[in-house]
């Protein structure tokens, strides 16, 4: 009698299992698809609250004689943070409403970039989003509100009016919160351009085998593979293929293996006497399996080990050493091959042992062939399969479609923390363009003082401009160190093996910054230079 078991996982622990594959069907989620995306949003999150508290205490400070009046007029401190807050309130709310329509399509567009992944956005049903949400709303409206509400309100009319008063440290408060807003941008343009490097990378780092122009086929059951071994073998395009009961990216074993005194858990995989060749792992010491010594080394239990083997059990000239398997079985090591990454680079490289596998174990057959004939030959065997086997269907795929989720997921990295750091440089720039704007209104008169000086718009563009310029080079400076620690330690624990950081990593966000700065700054300042100093000495 069968029996079955059902049971639900969250996102999360499906990350956290990503090398536990479900019904033996596909791999679960792996963590970077979780892990990601809130790293997203917190920087979004940070970026955009502090653009929005930077503006509140701007604009909160040309609103200081709005404030006098209503209290002239009887209005009490409390109804002066009561607007305030309920200003901020409300915009936030109308943000949050436009946040949530937009993730009903982000939502699903997310989910369709994994395999196994779909994500239907349902705010109502879910509860604890909700709660979350209005936790959001409320904290981020009060934090962006409390410092505008609470410190003007308290501000006397009479000094308002009397002595033209002025909010102190604003700027610095303001330009403080602006410099946040770009050294987080600079960051997450400095990882955005990381990743996106690292993808290409990943795409083409050396696995330890040619994973090109070759194709992996299956068979039903073992007796297939004898009869279209004959199939293979008479095709003049196929240029090599193996027989092989294991085959890299598609299944090992672990066993606990012994030399001397040291034990440690080890890889296996069964293979044909041709498959290094036909897979082009090289063997840098000793010799490989071959037919001409096959039965000598099913006889001793020969093996070729890899080089992490060698290194992790620190062996001096390893062929002819003898390990065991499970402290019985004897393996004498007759050669020792280059290091693979087996399913990719997320994982490290972990000891591994090649044995002869028996050909009535035969599983699969690996095929090389030229690039040019590669789907000719695929093509071809399919028809031969169709033949041969009728019932069954035909198993067959390329190689790198054994590692598309690698590619998959270093796509989709890159894809987030791009849509990462244009939202982060948008932001910013809008923080950016409001400063400069407020700055520029409350220096009017000064502007139109300085032109009737004589002062070129040039010399009023460096002026008011000065300021910005260093404060950005400043946030340049730091968001490069940090976006480089923060990019080594996510490509630490996701990559066991990625790249390293070069010139162009930062280059292209310091041009991004600077460019995107510099024209939002000479579009706003540019324009109060070059107005009329009479309209400018009349503003009130």
């Amino acid at each position: 009698m069968d029996h079955y078991k059902f049971f639900t996982k969250t996102l999360k622990q499906s990350a956290d299992d990503f090398d536990v594959w479900s019904n033996w069907q596909r791999s679960s989620l792996h963590p970077a698809g979780v892990v990601g995306p809130p790293i997203m949003a917190i920087f979004i999150l940070i970026i955009a609250a502090f653009n929005f508290m930077n503006s509140s205490i701007s604009f909160a400070g040309k609103r200081l004689k709005e404030i006098g009046l209503r209290k002239v007029f009887g209005g009490l401190r409390k109804h002066i943070v009561i607007q305030f807050l309920s200003e901020n309130l409300m915009i936030s709310f109308i943000a949050i409403v436009f946040g949530i329509f937009i993730s009903g399509f982000l939502a699903p567009a997310y989910g369709s970039m994994w395999q196994g992944l779909e994500l239907v956005f349902s705010f109502t049903k879910d509860t604890t989003l909700i709660v979350f949400v209005i936790i959001l709303w409320l904290f981020t409206a009060l934090l962006a509100g409390a410092y505008p509400a609470f410190y003007i309100s308290k501000f006397n009319p009479i000094k308002i009016f009397r002595e033209k008063l002025k909010l102190k440290n604003k700027n610095l408060l303001s330009r403080f919160l602006l410099w946040f807003q770009f050294f987080t941008s600079v960051m997450t343009l400095v990882i955005g351009v990381i990743f996106a490097q690292n993808g290409v990378f990943q795409n083409n780092v050396d696995l330890g085998y040619d994973k090109e122009n070759l194709i992996i086929l299956s068979m039903h059951n073992n007796n297939d593979y004898k009869p279209f071994e004959q199939v293979v073998k008479t095709n003049p395009k196929i240029e090599m293929y193996a027989g092989t009961n294991y085959h890299i990216g598609y299944g090992n074993y672990d066993r606990s293996i012994k030399y001397l005194e040291e034990q440690i858990e080890t890889n296996i995989m069964h293979i044909g006497y041709d498959y290094l060749p036909a897979m082009k792992v090289k063997v840098n010491d000793g010799r490989g399996f071959n037919l001409e010594n096959q039965s000598g080394d099913f006889a001793e239990n020969s093996v070729v080990v890899n080089e992490k083997f060698v290194k992790d059990f620190d062996l001096k000239n390893p062929v002819g050493k003898t390990v065991y398997m499970d402290d019985t079985l004897a393996l004498q090591i007759i050669g020792v091959s280059n290091d693979v990454y087996l399913y990719g680079a997320w994982a490290p490289v972990d000891p591994l042992i090649y044995r002869l596998a028996q050909e009535e174990d035969f599983g699969r057959i690996v095929i090389r062939t030229a690039s040019q004939n590669l789907s000719e030959v695929n093509e071809i065997l399919k028809k031969e399969w169709a033949e041969l086997f009728p019932n069954y269907p035909y198993e067959g795929q390329y190689q790198e479609e054994l590692l598309e989720q690698v590619t998959e997921v270093n796509n989709n990295i890159k894809i987030m923390f791009t849509f990462l750091a244009v939202c982060a440089l948008f932001l910013s720039v809008i923080g950016l363009y409001t400063l400069v704007s407020l700055s520029v209104l409350n220096r009017t008169k000064e502007v139109g003082i300085r032109k009737v000086h004589g002062a070129s718009v040039k010399q009023i563009m460096l002026i008011i401009s000065k300021p910005f310029t260093i404060l950005i080079l400043a946030a340049i400076v730091f968001g490069s160190v940090g976006g480089y620690f923060l990019a080594m330690m996510l490509l630490g624990s996701i990559y066991k093996m990625h790249m390293t950081p070069n010139a162009i990593s930062f280059i292209i966000p310091i041009l991004v910054i600077v460019l995107t700065s510099i024209i939002t700054i000479i579009w706003r300042v540019y324009k109060a230079a070059s107005q009329n100093p009479a309209n400018s000495l009349r503003y009130e």
